[in-house]
């Protein structure tokens, strides 16, 4: 009789174990982040001082943000009526 060793016989016990099913609910509504001027206004001084080949790219991986950010935040901050120091600053719908 062709027996397999102990080891093998293991891993494929673990291999046929069922696999706990995640929880499919969905949260009713998701939060969006807010950010403060405050923050806002640093971002925009770094990515400004951003003069290396992908320095940019890897400040805004490393605080989560795309690129579209950075354009309103720009767009807003140029606004004469100061809307970026208030703190919900958000662009028009």
């Amino acid at each position: 009789m062709n027996r397999m060793p102990a080891a093998v016989e293991m891993n494929v016990a673990t291999l046929r174990a069922p696999t706990p099913t995640p929880d499919p609910e969905v949260p009713a509504k998701v939060q969006r982040r807010q950010f403060t001027a405050a923050y806002r206004l640093r971002i925009l001084n770094e990515a400004d001082a951003c003069s290396k080949h992908g320095a940019l790219g890897a400040l805004l991986r490393r605080e989560g943000l795309y690129s579209s950010h950075l354009v309103n935040w720009r767009w807003l901050s140029e606004d004469p009526e100061g809307v970026i120091d208030g703190p919900n600053m958000s662009l028009p719908r």
